[in-house]
């Protein structure tokens, strides 16, 4: 009596294993693909292999980013595990390398990084201003309405800041300092995070389809198990 007992609750939970299983990886199938016809709808090239120097040879590569990309060779994205390469071995080294070029330290080598940046380079720049107000532009002081010496008072000084920043043809290095570090910030590193953010994104998924699909394997394998021994296993004959 226990033994068919036993025998019936394996079948149950065979059954229900193996329903579960399935569900799994036809999710985790559906969760590959998905990623797949995005990824590649987006025609993105992985970088091949001979535009990849490694920073022995004096690029800005290194051999961890170039052994990263190497596997996908010029291929078009179309997994996971490209995007999370192709993000943080090529879009992330393109944004360190600019900002090491504008000279941000590495540790500030952040959006919000680059911001504080940006403020100290200000304060650098009022007081090259109030040093030396007569090299502000016309520009800037008919846009404002103001002399030279009225754009050194408080009230005007952050106007004054802010327009030069906007002059590209300002007398201040500051000013153009400033310039070049707010179009690293807006343009490379606000598009380069989202563009990172996407593809990460798409690598989570990635992620989330495999584990789905090994994970209904597995239940798939146990519930066949567990139905067949439900029927094949005999149970001990009672003695009399």
């Amino acid at each position: 009596m226990e033994a068919k007992i036993y025998k019936t609750l394996a079948k149950i939970v065979g059954i229900v294993l193996l329903l579960i299983g399935i569900g799994a990886f036809a999710g985790g199938q559906f969760a590959g693909s998905f990623v797949g016809s995005q990824l590649k709808a987006q025609q993105i090239t992985m970088p091949k292999l001979e535009e990849l120097k490694t920073v022995d040879q004096g690029g800005q590569y290194s051999k961890e980013d170039v052994e990263a990309l190497k596997p996908f060779d010029g291929q078009l994205m179309s997994t996971g595990d490209m995007a999370a390469a192709y993000a943080n071995h090529y879009i992330a080294v393109h944004m360190n390398s600019a900002a090491k070029r504008a000279e941000v330290p590495a540790d500030k080598a952040t959006f919000a990084g680059i911001g504080d940046v940006v403020r100290k380079v200000e304060d650098k720049l009022a007081d090259e201003i109030k040093a030396d107000p007569t090299k502000l532009s016309a520009k800037t002081l008919g846009q404002l309405k103001i002399t030279a010496q009225e754009a050194t008072s408080q009230d005007n000084l952050k106007a004054v800041i802010a327009a030069e920043e906007k002059n590209p043809e300002s007398a201040y290095a500051s000013a153009k300092q400033i310039a070049q570090l707010n179009n690293l910030k807006n343009n490379t590193f606000f598009q380069g995070n989202m563009l990172r953010g996407t593809l990460l994104n798409a690598y989570g998924w990635g992620l989330v389809g495999k584990i789905a699909n090994i994970a209904g394997i597995t239940l798939i394998v146990l519930g066949v198990v567990l139905i067949v021994g439900g029927f094949v296993v005999k149970g001990k004959k009672q003695q009399a």
